[in-house]
């Protein structure tokens, strides 16, 4: 395995080889192998041959910008879990076409167009993929909590000394379930994480659900598993939606125009202090807007999701 490893690094720095296309060497490695100055490049500073190079974190590199992606779970995917325990295994596969997955103990230099994935589940880093061929997919199993309802994977392109590519192909998000055959609501975008200006501002907000249907809001409760999402900002829950004074004072209402079982709809963000967060929460209701309790359930408790959004200053001159 090392002898395979070292020809890979010398095969990024001098040629094509181990599955993938040669990376342009950065300014390190071409003081020793001779190679041409790695070029600077920028937003405002394109590179010389716009055809042919492209922009990598900063060098320009001849080819094409890697392209991530997340083969499984895919984006609404009950995944396979267990129950019961604190964490289960999930599976995620990646692919990643122009790109050399290599150990950052053999890429001294950060060549480009090469490194390694980082994954994140529910805003925890949980596994660096530092092996495997891109081009065919690797797969991992990861820990996550065993727990119902909707989780949060990221993936992300890395540099050998943990810089993040820059690109937008590098970085892909998805959410999925862990279903349990009750009804769960999730906010899928934006993602919990995400950063906002501190003034009051409108939002789309996509929200999905398992084991439920959305329906248009209605006067009349429609039968079944079937409702509406009610957001709120900086509400206590559960305890908000276990309360009705508190559960009717939502702020927007998410429905879609027919039976689906996602929906986007504006939500809006109050004004905030720099370097606070907002909490942003969805929560089930049926369709004339009483909060949803469950098929015959005899108390009523908050089938819910939220996510925590910081709050910034906003840039010079918006």
């Amino acid at each position: 395995m090392q002898l395979l490893r070292v020809a890979c690094l010398a095969a990024i720095v001098t040629a094509s080889a181990c599955g993938g296309e040669s990376p342009a060497a950065d300014e390190s490695s071409s003081s020793s192998t001779g190679a041409p100055e790695p070029i600077p490049c920028a937003e405002d500073m394109p590179c010389p041959d716009p055809d042919g190079q492209v922009c990598l974190v900063g060098q320009c590199h001849d080819g094409i910008a890697p392209v991530l992606e997340i083969v499984t779970p895919a984006q609404y995917e009950s995944a396979s879990w267990t129950p019961g325990g604190e964490t289960t295994d999930l599976s995620v596969t990646i692919r990643v076409k122009g790109f050399q997955i290599v150990d950052p103990a053999i890429d001294p230099t950060n060549v480009r167009a090469a490194g390694n994935v980082v994954l994140e589940l529910d805003g925890v880093e949980v596994a660096t993929i530092t092996e495997g061929d891109a081009g065919d997919g690797v797969t991992v199993p990861i820990p996550a909590a065993a727990i119902a309802g909707g989780h949060r994977l990221a993936a992300q392109l890395h540099l050998s000394d943990g810089t993040p590519y820059d690109h937008p192909e590098a970085t892909v998000r998805r959410f999925f379930w862990f279903a349990d055959g009750q009804p769960r609501v999730g906010i899928v975008n934006p993602w919990s994480g995400d950063t906002f200006t501190t003034g009051e501002q409108s939002v789309e907000v996509t929200v999905a659900v398992v084991d439920f249907q959305l329906v248009p809001a209605s006067a009349e409760q429609s039968p079944g598993a079937t409702g509406v999402v009610h957001t709120f900002n900086d509400a206590d829950f559960p305890t908000c939606g276990e309360d009705p004074t508190c559960a009717a004072e939502y702020n927007d209402v998410i429905a879609p125009e027919s039976t689906k079982p996602t929906a986007l709809g504006a939500v809006l963000l109050p004004l905030a202090p720099v370097d606070t967060t907002t909490t942003l929460t969805a929560h089930l209701a049926h369709s004339d807007h009483e909060p949803y309790c469950g098929e015959g359930a005899a108390a009523c408790p908050a089938i819910f999701d939220e996510i925590e959004l910081p709050r910034v200053a906003p840039d010079v001159g918006e």
